[in-house]
This record gives structure tokens, sequence and C-alpha cells, in this order.
């Protein structure tokens, strides 16, 4: 079937007004009823219809008459027309209306109705006809019917670490789908927006994945996280939702909590109420979130702010030269910040230079990829020795320049959601010094209740009747500041001082993932950040006021001693 329309139709209708172009149209239907009358014996069928303004289709059924293939069709059947078609308009009109088209073929399928197919195909030759004309279409067609019917053939996954600039050592594998020796596809980023123009989107996701937890296990090593792309068309699809990854996943001897789900911004999402349903659905199983492509892409502050990412990936496009570009290297510092502030973690990926390397590191993400640290492999390789080289140093400087917050993390007691206002103020008047906990919903922190306010609010006329038999959930601080447990000592106070006055001396949560793991109080946090101004002070240069070199070589000495 061909979809034919106008080129720039709007601009034809500006130019020469609704009752000329009204006219082509009409001129353009007679064409296409003589051209299928005049080659009627070509073929077993051929029909037309409008569908709206300059849209038609054209059904063609080739017989044993038809001397051209499918392949042929817009040179045999619409170069032609388009030239008797202008012919006829050329009293309305003194230029050239070109016609485009977009072609495809209705194939029977088992299992498949016809109404089912010929809708299928119909779609396809629209967007065909939307789009950039593809000389390669058929061929590239074809090769996906043959990677989607022998996927072991034709697609391999490879792997690319990512390491924690803590420990150095790799945190987990980002699986990327290969096709090697692929006639027609040039990477494998030309193969998904293809396979989604002719609706083959979901099978090919599917089999990249499963081709990904298949060969994992030859990779993974100490529980490393498996990082799985996924589209946000995939992902609201119910049939993704079935079940069946998590049961290939079983298999492989792997669970949820190994994965981390990588949202690509191919496609923007348009839903984020269902997006954000269907989040949760796979958060509640274990399953990890990370937001690819921020900083590019579609709306991803506002992906950001309405999903509640576990890891934000920094494009590539931000951490390229961000070692000489100030305005790059300021987006990626408050992206770091940002991410400390919302309880996340940051992925900088694409580095590929040493100086870049250096940079990220300073900067304070948490994670690294890209060719510098290692290229993705089909096999687990060595990472680039220059990489410790870099980290090594800096990590010792920054264990003595930052403390983390996790030398001054008190126990934080939790309660469920739905435990009741009586049982917390039981458990604040038997601990006298205990002033905060965190409540939970899932495993997850959804706020926090301070000792002082439960009682203030009980304390009021009504308040032991209106509160003491409901949810603890109702009067708790539904918005406490929450930190990871690598974010440096300054950033923590930074971020405590621009609270309200309210707030201002309120606990601090710290946590790993979403997941508490204690707190912190004002008090120790300042009084923490006073001992290590006094201890730099111990190391600084007279003259200069800078820290110098003694502190560095007293703690040297002391850790050899």
């Amino acid at each position: 079937m061909l979809y034919l329309d106008i080129v720039k139709f709007h601009e034809v209708e500006f130019r020469y007004g609704y009752k000329i172009c009204t006219q082509i149209l009409d001129e353009i239907e007679r064409e296409i009823t003589h051209t299928i009358k005049q080659q009627r014996h070509l073929y077993l069928f051929s029909y037309f219809e409008s569908r709206g303004g300059d849209d038609f289709v054209v059904y063609l059924v080739p017989g044993k008459n038809t001397h051209w293939n499918i392949t042929e069709a817009t040179e045999q059947w619409v170069i032609p027309m388009e030239e008797r078609f202008n012919r006829r308009i050329k009293k309305l009109v003194n230029e050239k209306i070109c016609l485009r088209s977009g072609l495809a073929q209705c194939v029977n399928e088992v299992g498949r109705s016809a109404d089912y197919l010929l809708y299928g195909a119909v779609k396809e030759a629209f967007l065909l006809n939307k789009s950039e004309p593809d000389p390669n279409f058929f061929a590239r067609r074809q090769e996906i019917t043959h990677l989607i019917e022998e996927p072991e053939k034709y697609l391999k996954a490879a792997f690319q670490p990512i390491i924690e600039t803590r420990s150095g050592e790799v945190f987990g594998f980002e699986a990327l789908a290969r096709i090697p020796g692929s006639a027609c596809f040039n990477n494998i980023a030309e193969l998904f927006p293809f396979a989604e123009k002719i609706g083959q989107l979901y099978p090919i996701e599917t089999l990249c994945r499963r081709q990904a937890i298949t060969s994992y296990p030859s990779i993974v090593q100490n529980k490393e996280k498996l990082f799985l792309n996924i589209n946000p068309q995939i992902l609201v699809d119910p049939e993704f939702a079935s079940g069946h990854t998590r049961k290939l996943l079983s298999e492989k001897g792997l669970a949820p909590t190994d994965v981390v789900l990588e949202i690509t911004e191919r496609s923007a999402i348009e839903d984020f109420s269902t997006f954000r349903d269907a989040l949760d659905h796979y958060r509640n199983q274990g399953y990890f979130i990370a937001l690819d492509d921020v900083g590019a892409g579609y709306s991803s502050l506002q992906s950001v702010a309405e999903l509640h990412p576990d890891f934000l990936k920094v494009d590539r496009s931000l951490i390229q030269g961000v070692n000489t570009d100030p305005i790059k290297w300021a987006l990626l510092e408050t992206f770091v910040t940002f991410s400390k502030r919302i309880g996340c973690r940051i992925i900088a990926e694409g580095v590929e230079t040493e100086e870049e390397m250096r940079t990220v590191f300073q900067l304070g993400v948490d994670y690294i990829q890209g060719f510098f640290i290692a290229k993705p492999s089909f096999k687990r390789i060595n990472l680039n020795p220059a990489v410790k080289g870099i980290l090594d140093p800096i990590r010792r400087l920054k264990s003595i320049e930052q403390n983390t917050i996790l030398s001054i993390v008190e126990p934080l007691p939790l309660f469920d959601a739905h435990t009741l206002v009586n049982a917390v103020e039981t458990y604040f008047r038997k601990d006298q010094n205990q002033w905060l906990v965190g409540i939970t919903e899932d495993s997850r922190l959804v706020g926090v209740m301070q000792r002082d306010r439960l009682f203030a609010a009980l304390g009021t006329r009504y308040g032991v009747t209106l509160y003491l038999e409901r949810n603890i959930s109702i009067l708790m601080d539904t918005n406490p500041l929450i930190v990871e447990d690598t974010t440096p000592l300054e950033v923590v106070s930074s971020l405590a001082m621009q609270r309200s006055g309210s707030q201002q001396y309120d606990g601090i949560i710290v946590a790993n993932q979403r997941k508490p793991i204690g707190m912190i109080s004002v008090a120790n946090l300042i009084k923490t950040m006073s001992e290590r101004q006094i201890q730099i002070a111990r190391g600084a240069n007279p003259l200069s006021g800078f820290p110098g070199k003694n502190i560095l070589v007293r703690t040297y000495l002391e850790q050899k001693t």
C-alpha cells in the first residue's frame, strides 16, 4: 500500500488560497482513479481512499502481470502519476506540485486477523510517508526480521564498567547491544529508531535485554549492578510487566536488586502519572531506577522532578571538555549538589580523557563511566591503570581535608507509616534521649517525627482525641533534609543552613539509595566542622594561610606507625 500526500501542502494553500487547493485535491483524486483503471490488469485488486485533506491511501495486490516488485513501486507508480497530475493542474498553478509517498507491505501472519495486519501496514506506510526517504528501507527491514528470528546469530551484548569514585572499584556494568556484521546499520543507535518506525521496538528491546541478562553471569563479580537500557514506551507496555524479565533473572542467578533500569530518553514521556505508577511497580520488586541523558534530550529536569530516580547519568555532552568549560563545570557542580539534596547519585558518562576524569572526580560525582575507564567489551577486561593513579592520591587527600558524614551518624529508630501515634508517643516517653524517629513505607523513608512536634500536637486542646489512635503519617514531616552517605560535610552544612528558620536545627537524615542509614544533629555537625577547621589551621602555612603539606606528612607517618 502507498500512503500519499502533497509536500508542504499548507504552503501551497497559503499561496493560492482554499478554492484552488480544493480543485487540486479533486484533480489528484481523478488522476489516482484514472491510473488505477488504466493499470487494473496488473493487479489482483486495486483501490484507493481519501484519509482527509491531502492524504490518500492506495491498496495494490500484485498479480502475475505485475512486472515490478514492491521496492520499485515509487519509481513505477508514483513518479509517472505525479507527472500526469502536474499536467492536469497547469491551468491552476504555475509551479510543480510534488507527492510524497510511504510504502508498506502487508504480509499474512499466522494468528493475526486481516484487519490487524491492514491497520499495521497503513500505520507503517503513514510513518514512512512523514519521515525522510530511506533507500535501504526494505534491506533494513529484512535484516531486523533475521535478527528477531535468530538473535543468537545477529545480536550480542557488550558491557562497559561503571566505577565508584570512593573506592575505585567496579560498581556495575551497562549492557550495550551490538550487531556485529550488520550490512544495513552502521551502529546500534540506528537500529532502535528504525525498529520503532516499523513497529518492532518491543521485540528488539526484549531480545537486547535477554541477551544482556544471559551474558552477564560471565562478566559479574561481587554482586555488581547490571544497568539495562529501557525505552519509556516499553516500560508502560503491559507485556513488559508480565514478569518475563524477572523470571529470566532468576534463571541466571540474579535478582531485581542486582538490576538498574536505565530510562533512556529516546522519546518524550507524555503521561508522567502513568509512567510513575509503572516505575513504582518495578521499585516495589527491588529494581533501582536511573535516568539517562540528564542535561540533554526530552525534558530531563521534569523527568528528575517527576520520577525520583536513584541515579542520574549526566550526558556526555556536558562531560566533554568539562575541564576547560566554566559553564559545563558549573552545571555539573550544580547537579552534584542537587543530587545530594534529593537523595540520588550522579554518574558521569562519556569520560574519555584524563583531564575530564580528574575534573568530574574533584567535583564530587559518585560514579564514572567512559572510554578512559574501559571501552565496552564482550568479556570482562581490566580497567585503565591510570584510573587508580588519579583516584588514590586524591582520595587520601579528601580523607584528611573532608570528613564524610558517616563519621558522625547516629542510629535512627524506624517506624512503619501505619504505626499508631500512640505507639510512637509511648516510645518517646520511655527513651527520653531520643528526639527523632524515621517513618518508612516499603523500606523507604517517607518522613520523620520530631519528639517536640509530636508532643506539641498532642498538647493542643483536642490533640489526644484527634491524633492518638491515628497513623503516625498524619503528623510526620514529609520533607526532611535527606543526604546521601557520600556527601561532604561542607555540603551538608550548607544545605542545613539553607532551610527555613523553623527547620534550621532539625535533624538530618543520612541515606544510601533512599534507604535510611541514620541521622545527625546540627549541633554535632557544627562541632565536627569546627574541629576540622582547627585541624586545617594547624597545618596551614603561617604566611599564606593556605593548607600546607604538614598535615599530609603527619597523617602519612601516623598511618605508617
